[in-house]
């Protein structure tokens, strides 16, 4: 049984590290304790979306979170550290691909990390789905950060079948499900904010400001303490 702890923050705009990384992994192990009489996870696969090729190295955000993770698992777990696999997904990329013969579609679960890939880099692309029109888009995979030692077949593996998970559709989708989940919690926290009105048939915002905020709690969403381990917005 797959149970996800969704969590929304505000963060100012233009800003790509989230500044309540550290708080959420904490407050996502101890539910997951809680959840599992008291034993805390041993391995975080991390599923990264919204990330530029620019972005993973040196100081970049990508650094800065993977640091903010092992924070929190310092917080709750102390010196017992769970592996863990940081895995940026790129759905914008111009690989597009086929096979030779009269039917040309890729198959669901076609894996490509050879040839195309980049050198001296942990990358594969990875077409899940079956294309219902045209070239199906492969999504790009690039695993930034890996202390588990997973074969790349087992992390391919896996990532497939996290596509098969996403439960507001009844085919596979392009990407992992906690990332659509992550869109959808984006995308509906804004209900949630006392500047929403209901004008008609239509939802607006009471101002157009997106310059975002100084404050990155999660006092932004707030939801009945039932709801908070269910995706309560699917």
């Amino acid at each position: 049984v797959s149970i996800f702890s969704p969590a929304v923050n505000e963060q100012r705009s233009r800003t790509e590290v989230m500044p309540s990384l550290e708080e959420n992994v904490v407050v996502a192990m101890r539910r997951f304790g809680e959840a599992n009489d008291g034993v805390l996870p041993r391995r975080l696969i991390f599923y990264r979306d919204g990330v530029a090729h620019n972005q993973f190295g040196g100081e970049g955000p990508v650094q800065q979170e993977i640091g903010l993770i092992f924070r929190a698992c310092r917080a709750v777990c102390g010196d017992k550290l769970p592996e863990l696999v940081y895995v940026v997904v790129q759905k914008r990329n111009r690989a597009r691909m086929a096979t030779s013969g009269n039917n040309q579609k890729l198959q669901p679960g076609t894996v490509v990390d050879t040839d195309i890939t980049e050198a001296g880099a942990y990358d594969f692309y990875l077409c899940p789905h079956y294309g219902l029109k045209g070239t199906p888009a492969m999504s790009h995979f690039h695993v930034v950060y890996d202390d588990a030692r997973l074969s790349a077949d087992e992390l391919q593996q896996f990532t497939f079948q996290m596509c098969h998970m996403y439960g507001r559709a009844t085919k596979i989708v392009s990407r992992p499900a906690p990332v659509y989940y992550a869109h959808l919690a984006a995308y509906h926290a804004s209900f949630y904010k006392k500047g929403y009105k209901e004008d008609g048939d239509a939802w607006e915002v009471a101002t157009v400001s997106s310059g975002g905020s100084d404050k990155s709690t999660s006092s932004c969403v707030e939801v009945h303490d039932t709801l908070k381990n269910r995706l309560h917005y699917v």
